[in-house]
């Protein structure tokens, strides 16, 4: 009979072995959620922020794999990520994939109002890293075309920048501090009916700030 130990081990170098093959960095990661089969739709495989799922989102092909799909404002995931974690800013990253600009929801949003990833219909379908308080950054319009694109958020004391396809779409010098437990929430705005339509993928929160190469 397997012991939990080798069962612990086994599952550990599987994940190292799927972080290599897709070319993850590591460095600073602190929560990644990969909704693949084989794990929980709301795992955490590396940090242990694992998710509670709301509602009846799908699970879909995505970019890598398989990928969450938010049909309605009762699909959501939440998790949460302690303040201590996050002293040295956070990076948010996701895949997304939206067909049309149907409605104002967020993507991936850290709370209490720190920092958001979403596609605004209201303003031509543009990405926006949003920060309420340090206001934000509007990325490129036309994102709503039905193919997959990759945004990144960079926030901490020393400013902020989007990132939409691997290129810099934007910088705000606005200071961006957590400083209490921070609520992830995927799919939509909390406390709203601001939900989000399409697909999401390989969300990764990093405890720091990352560059446009990813080092």
């Amino acid at each position: 009979m397997i012991s939990r130990v080798v069962i612990l081990v086994l599952a550990s170098l599987f994940v190292i072995a799927y972080m290599s093959e897709a070319e993850i960095v590591t460095d600073g990661l602190i929560a990644y959620w990969t909704f693949d089969k084989g794990y929980e739709d709301g795992e955490d495989i590396v940090g242990g922020h694992d998710g509670k799922i709301f509602g009846s989102p799908k699970r879909v092909a995505g970019i890598v794999h398989e990928a969450l799909e938010i049909g309605g404002p009762d699909d959501y995931m939440e998790a949460e990520i302690p303040a201590k974690l996050l002293d040295d800013g956070a990076t948010l990253e996701v895949w997304f994939l939206q067909e049309k600009p149907t409605t104002f929801g967020v993507m991936m949003y850290m709370g209490p109002d720190k920092a958001d990833l979403n596609i605004d219909p209201e303003r031509g379908g543009r990405s926006e890293l949003w920060c309420y308080d340090a206001r934000g950054i509007e990325g490129p319009a036309g994102l709503s075309d039905g193919n997959w694109h990759h945004s990144v958020g960079v926030v901490s004391k020393q400013g902020q920048i989007h990132y939409i396809d691997g290129v810099n779409v934007g910088e705000n010098p606005n200071a961006v501090v957590f400083d209490v437990m921070s609520k992830v929430t995927i799919g939509k705005r909390p406390g709203t009916q601001w939900w989000w339509p399409g697909m999401v993928d390989e969300m990764r929160i990093y405890g720091r700030t990352l560059s446009e190469k990813r080092g």
